[in-house]
């Protein structure tokens, strides 16, 4: 784990919920740092990018992995939590590397999404409850995602929840790319059917 002021480090794992109280109840921890929690080790932040772990997901700054960190990266999958957490050098290392990348637009656009379906409660005068909220934006989240990876892959195909068919062009392409293309050809589709607005 590592924020702004500190990086810790427990090869057993670290409880989450032990974390968060030291993190944001502990009257002495003025910073609401990780930084000194007992039940974990001090590291160095270029320590940290070469821990080994199944997801590493940079949630905070831009930039942060540059393709120096992705060749040392350990993991199998980065999830970007943040906007724009990764280098373009760095994608084309991680592709390299055969990581796995959920890219910013996808892996955290929850915000963006529920906004959405508060204004959609609010047209149409409903109230979802927290569990039909959750519901859809799993949902949502999922097969955007299996989307995205069969235009990465070009494995065009369509499931129970999915239809990628109409998005694959082709070829292979990196993760990032095939996210911008799922969002280009659905702008596309809307532009050919209502045309463009003046």
């Amino acid at each position: 784990m590592n924020d702004a002021d500190g990086t810790i480090y427990n090869p057993e794992g670290i409880d989450a919920v032990d974390l968060m109280k030291y993190v944001n109840e502990n009257p002495k921890n003025l910073k609401r740092s990780v930084l000194g929690y007992p039940n974990a080790q001090s590291i160095s932040k270029a320590d940290f990018w070469q821990v080994k772990a199944d997801i590493a997901m940079p949630a905070a700054l831009g930039g942060e992995i540059t393709a120096e960190i992705a060749e040392k990266m350990n993991v199998k999958l980065v999830a970007e939590g943040a906007n724009g957490p990764t280098t373009p050098e760095a994608d084309r290392v991680l592709e390299k590397r055969k990581i796995d990348m959920i890219p910013d637009i996808i892996c955290n656009a929850g915000g963006v999404t529920v906004s959405y379906y508060e204004w959609i409660q609010n047209k149409r005068m409903e109230s979802w409850s927290e569990k039909e909220v959750d519901s859809r934006l799993e949902h949502a989240l999922k097969k955007n995602y299996r989307i995205i990876r069969d235009i990465a892959r070009n494995n065009p195909r369509r499931s129970d929840m999915h239809d990628s068919r109409a998005f694959c062009i082709g070829k292979p392409v990196d993760t990032r790319c095939a996210a911008m293309i799922l969002a280009l050809k659905r702008i596309e589709a809307h532009y050919m059917l209502e045309g463009f607005s003046q």
